[in-house]
């Protein structure tokens, strides 16, 4: 008889399944369409559409605009907090 055994890889301050990057279809929804998400970072309506990634110049205002932390938009630039330091 075989077993599966999961075993979480994941570093204890890496990225666990709660510390993803959002993606730029959740951002473009949390934001509440391109026309918002561009109008909050002042570029094309349909500039947006083709960021693969958030730009990390507009990072901070999105974070605030979506109600998120700016590391769940780019944890590339900003890393995200080490769990366990107060």
């Amino acid at each position: 008889m075989w077993r599966i055994i999961f075993v979480d890889t994941q570093p204890a301050g890496g990225h666990g399944r709660d510390m993803q990057e959002l993606s730029m279809c959740e951002i473009i929804k949390r934001a509440g369409g391109r026309g918002n998400l561009a109008r909050a970072t002042g570029v094309e309506k349909s500039t947006p559409h083709s960021w693969h990634r958030l730009p990390a110049h507009h990072v901070v205002k999105v974070a605030a605009l979506i109600d998120a932390e700016p590391w769940q938009l780019r944890p590339d630039v900003f890393p995200p907090p080490v769990r366990g330091v107060a």
